[in-house]
């Protein structure tokens, strides 16, 4: 089995806005019913591993690569977070405080990450874990 994954790590540092982003829409997206977003859980290659493992399969061959610039799912999905509509969102959809603190932290580093890198629209993509995996 071919898998493909976001690492939740950057190698380019304009690319960080967009962990960040895709870990903050994660968190919303737990404490969601319904969605239509592209991110709606955020697993790591650690995670994915060993579940892969428990259900027979072991990796046979790993690798990170760095997406080249002109890939826009940083842009789109760092978008998402820091547009005043995901907190609009968090406030209706979200009741314990505790988790709006920290969404609300997760967009702040989110929206700072993106001003770093000049500007949401010159968010890079986070490298790409790829592995091959073989039945036990």
């Amino acid at each position: 089995m071919l898998i493909a994954e976001w690492a939740l790590h950057a190698t380019e540092p304009k690319a960080s806005a967009h962990v960040l982003a895709v870990l903050a829409r994660a968190t919303f997206e737990a404490h969601r019913t319904e969605s239509q977003e592209n991110v709606q859980t955020a697993m790591s290659p650690v995670a994915i591993k060993n579940a892969a493992e428990e259900a027979g399969w072991v990796v046979e061959r790993e690798e990170v690569v760095v997406p080249e610039s002109g890939l826009d799912d940083g842009y789109w999905e760092t978008g998402t977070v820091v547009g005043e509509e995901f907190m609009e969102e968090v406030e209706k959809e979200v009741a314990d405080e505790r988790v709006k603190a920290v969404l609300r932290s997760a967009r702040d580093a989110t929206v700072a990450a993106a001003k770093a890198a000049g500007g949401a629209k010159k968010v890079r993509c986070m490298d790409v874990w790829v592995a091959t995996l073989v039945a036990k």
